[in-house]
């Protein structure tokens, strides 16, 4: 359950914070000598990269992107909306899972309007829900919140650790700053239903907008583990109230989520 989940990632966060974590050795090549730069190709200091993208993160009201997930459970491709305190909307675009046990979710839709969440199965035309009270106890397969959650899982650790500025590209026509955190202990979990150790992150702030566009997070091993890529961003647009809204297709067989508690049946607007 999620509520256990989060529960276990701050007390792991907490416990790292106490302890004054350690930064280990960087993994990629270090940067070329600033001599070698003209002035406007020198990066700024890693700290300056990250405080940029917490205050950023910090004044974000909505955010939109189109986010592609790797792992070992598959590659996937969402359209994601998020509007303060909590409501969003994932459009799932693309899904090819590589657990049989957990079939495409392509077509599907999710919305929380902040008191409803509601998943619309585009394989079976049904429609299911959940109130927001019980959403903690729904299973791992209704989680839509991953993409939300590894840009606060990367805000959060830049502002707790040490980092280090270790690479500069050029991406889509943007330079991207690489920010890397190593250490010799675990220091989070994969912000995904699969919880694993994280002992290294790398993130990629953009120049400027300083947005994150990309997360990959490494076990002990220096495996990758989970990568995150945002594209198409926007942030504080004014998303109107209505993309959060839903409401069933008529003739539509609607259902209560799974939880592990009883969930009352749907009786309509």
């Amino acid at each position: 359950m999620r509520l256990r989940r989060w529960i276990s990632w701050f007390l792991v966060v907490a416990a790292c914070v106490a302890a004054g974590c350690t930064v280990g050795p960087a993994t990629t090549a270090p940067l070329p000598p600033n001599e070698t730069l003209t002035p406007e190709e020198v990066p700024p200091p890693g700290p300056e990269v990250v405080a940029r993208f917490i205050e950023t993160y910090d004044s974000l009201q909505d955010f939109s992107a189109t986010v592609t997930t790797v792992s070992e459970r598959g590659t996937f491709r969402e359209e994601v909306w998020f509007k303060k305190p909590d409501r969003f909307r994932v459009n799932y675009l693309d899904e090819h899972p590589t657990d049989p046990g957990h079939p495409a979710k392509t077509g599907d839709l999710v919305v929380f309007d902040g008191e409803t969440q509601w998943h619309y199965v585009n394989t079976t035309g049904n429609v299911l829900y959940i109130s927001a009270r019980a959403r903690n106890y729904t299973f791992g397969e209704e989680y839509a919140m991953g993409a939300f959650d590894a840009l606060g899982l990367i805000r959060n650790l830049l502002a707790s650790h040490e980092c280090l500025l270790s690479e500069v590209r050029t991406e889509d026509g943007e330079t991207i700053y690489t920010l890397e955190i190593a250490n010799t202990t675990q220091i989070a979990e994969t912000p995904d239903r699969r919880w694993y150790p994280v002992y290294a992150v790398h993130a990629g702030i953009e120049k400027d907008s300083w947005i994150l566009r990309r997360a990959d997070f490494f076990n002990a091993k220096g495996k990758a583990l989970l990568t995150v890529e945002y594209r198409n961003v926007t942030w504080n647009t004014g998303i109107p109230d209505s993309m959060f809204q839903y409401s069933p297709p008529e003739g539509a067989a609607v259902k209560p989520m799974r939880t592990v508690a009883i969930t009352p049946p749907y009786t309509g607007p």
